[in-house]
């Protein structure tokens, strides 16, 4: 009944439905962070941005499962290892593919290597989440010794001795800060 809805709220029509919006403290959308790492890497970056977002959850797409139908957006993230991303986020994407292009959608990778970084983006993602997704960022990228094995170490000084440098990748906070705060402009 229209009598019984608060006058701090109001009906918002999204694509299949509707949420209640809190007018007075801006929305109530919540977002999610889906992600998965081998090394340490993605799940540190994962963390950093956590903790510049509210009203965000996250999930390890290796161990857990969600129901994506209680967030309005969702982050997903990732490393690049020998040019493909982590393969249970590539599974989490072709499994969700259709509820995500109906959410807001942003993308990050970690990728120590950023030569190429569209191109990475192009080999990992469908076209149409791509174009969908209203932000797309590389958080950089660390070798950790400890959490390779003997050949990715040696496939790891091959890498490093071919993209001509000695300076070791590193996370960029940079990238991570900038990429945060799109995300609060977009969802606020």
């Amino acid at each position: 009944k229209k009598n019984n809805i608060s006058i701090k709220t109001f009906f918002h029509y999204q694509l299949f439905g509707y949420r209640v919006l809190n007018v007075k403290g801006g929305n109530d959308m919540k977002t999610l962070i889906a992600y998965a790492s081998k090394s340490g890497t993605t799940a540190k970056c994962t963390q950093i941005l956590k903790q510049k977002l509210t009203d965000t959850d996250v999930i390890n797409v290796q161990t857990e499962s969600v129901d994506l139908s209680g967030y309005d957006t969702i982050i997903i993230g990732g490393a690049i290892r020998y040019g493909r991303i982590n393969k249970k986020v590539h599974q989490f994407v072709e499994e969700h593919l259709a509820e995500l292009l109906r959410k807001d959608v942003a993308l990050f990778i970690c990728c120590g290597f950023p030569e190429q970084i569209e191109q990475r983006f192009t080999d990992n993602f469908p076209k149409e989440l791509l174009e969908h997704a209203f932000l797309k960022e590389n958080f950089g990228g660390e070798l950790n010794p400890g959490a390779l094995g003997f050949f990715e170490k040696i496939i790891a000084k091959m890498a490093m001795r071919a993209a001509k440098t000695e300076e070791q990748p590193k996370i960029l906070l940079d990238h991570i800060d900038h990429f945060a705060h799109e995300i609060q402009v977009h969802t606020h």
